[in-house]
C-alpha cells in the first residue's frame, strides 16, 4: 500500500494541488507538464493547502492555483523537507518551463534564468523586464520569468544589447 501524498503539479501556467494514494496511476490520468513536489498527507492536508492558498485559486472551487511566489516558496520548502518526488518520466520543479505571462519574484526569476540575483536587479533597474508591484506595496515586485530566461540566453550568447544612456 502506497502512502497518500499531497502533490503539486504544473499544468500550463497553473499549479494543481491534490492528493492521491497511487501517484503513478494519478499522474498517468492527470498527465501534468511537471511534477513539482509531494509531501506526505491526505485529504486533510490537501484541504489545508487549498485554504492556505485560496487567494491564488484560479477559479472558485478549483484545485488549480496561480504560480505566485507564495506558492512557489512553499513548494521549495516542501522540496527541501521531503526531497524531490519519487516518480520518473516527468519534468521536475527545476526543469519546469514557465508560461509566457508567468510572473515570479526576482530571486526565483534569477534562479530559473541561471543568473546571479544582482544581475536580475540590474535588469529590473534598467527596465529590461516587465515588472509589476502589488498595489500599495514597496516590496513584492514580480518579473516576467520568460523574459528573464530570454535575456539570460542573449547574455550567454554575447548578444544582450547595450542600453542607450539619455544625457
Amino acid at each position: 500500500i502506497e502512502q497518500s501524498v499531497v502533490y503539486y503539479v504544473a499544468r500550463g501556467d497553473l499549479i494543481k494541488i491534490g492528493y492521491t494514494t497511487n501517484m503513478s496511476a494519478r499522474m498517468s490520468t492527470l498527465m501534468p507538464d511537471a511534477i513539482l513536489a509531494t509531501e506526505p498527507g491526505g485529504r486533510r492536508l490537501e484541504t489545508k493547502r487549498h485554504r492556505q492558498f485560496k487567494h491564488l485559486r484560479a477559479d472558485l472551487g478549483s484545485e488549480y492555483f496561480t504560480a505566485h511566489p507564495d506558492l512557489l516558496t512553499h513548494i521549495e520548502t516542501v522540496l527541501a523537507e521531503h526531497g524531490p518526488p519519487k516518480i520518473t518520466g516527468y519534468p521536475s520543479y527545476h526543469g519546469w518551463h514557465l508560461g509566457g505571462h508567468m510572473l515570479v519574484d526576482a530571486k526565483t526569476a534569477a534562479r530559473l534564468a541561471g543568473v546571479p540575483l544582482r544581475t536580475m536587479y540590474q535588469w529590473i533597474r534598467e527596465e529590461r523586464l516587465t515588472v509589476t508591484r502589488p498595489a500599495g506595496k514597496q516590496r513584492g515586485a514580480l518579473v516576467n520569468a520568460l523574459e528573464a530566461q530570454e535575456l539570460a540566453g542573449l547574455r550567454k550568447a554575447g548578444k544582450l544589447p547595450r542600453l542607450d544612456k539619455a544625457g
